[in-house]
């Protein structure tokens, strides 16, 4: 089996990275290598190819530790067999890393919100489908959810994340022992601004 060449942006991507943070003056990059990573903050953020955490807030590599996934959605903790990829996450930044903030990123523009809203996403037996169900209890909040506002029903998902990331036992202690802060934010993406949204504890 032969391999393809790398796709000329990967490598030239590289190159700069090399350039800044090997082999340049910056030595954030190194310096986390060698001292290990103690990120400032933990961030869930959407995977939106346009809201890029590190991006957003002038983060040098190892400042956040983050999780990107479909609406930037906070699961509730279980304990079945099944993998769940954001809870291991935020088990391994707050109890492993012990980082000092945990941010929920919510965003305007989100296809997954739009999915949810207009009850188009795939079925529930697809992953997406299923993971969008996640969103399930704002019908409560928004009867009409197909002509709701989408910035309210986005924000609305922040908080609802942020409720249920305190019912991680983990994540409760350390709020109680005033160890932990939670920030729920909402960027919109036009103009370009953010918002808190809401606080923990």
């Amino acid at each position: 089996m032969t391999n393809k060449p790398l796709p000329t942006w990967i490598s030239e991507g590289f190159e700069g990275f090399y350039r800044r943070f090997v082999s340049g003056e910056d030595s954030s990059f190194r310096e986390a290598v060698q001292h290990g990573q103690k990120p400032r903050a933990m961030v869930i953020a959407c995977a939106d190819s346009r809201v890029d955490p590190a991006l957003l807030f002038s983060a040098r590599p190892g400042e956040l530790f983050v999780v990107r996934n479909v609406a930037a959605l906070v699961p509730p903790p279980e304990e079945d067999s099944g993998h769940h990829g954001v809870s291991a996450a935020l088990e391994f930044g707050i109890v492993t890393l012990q980082v000092p903030q945990v941010l929920v990123v919510g965003h305007g523009l989100c296809g997954g919100i739009r999915g949810f809203m207009a009850q188009k996403a795939p079925n529930a037996s697809s992953y997406l489908g299923r993971w969008l169900e996640l969103l399930r209890p704002l019908d409560e909040q928004f009867p009409e959810l197909a002509t709701a506002d989408e910035k309210q029903v986005g924000r609305a998902a922040v908080r609802l994340s942020l409720q249920r990331l305190a019912t991680f036992p983990f994540v409760a202690e350390r709020l109680a022992c005033g160890k932990l802060s939670v920030f729920g934010l909402y960027f919109e993406l036009a103009p370009p601004t953010l918002e808190l949204v809401e606080t923990l504890p």
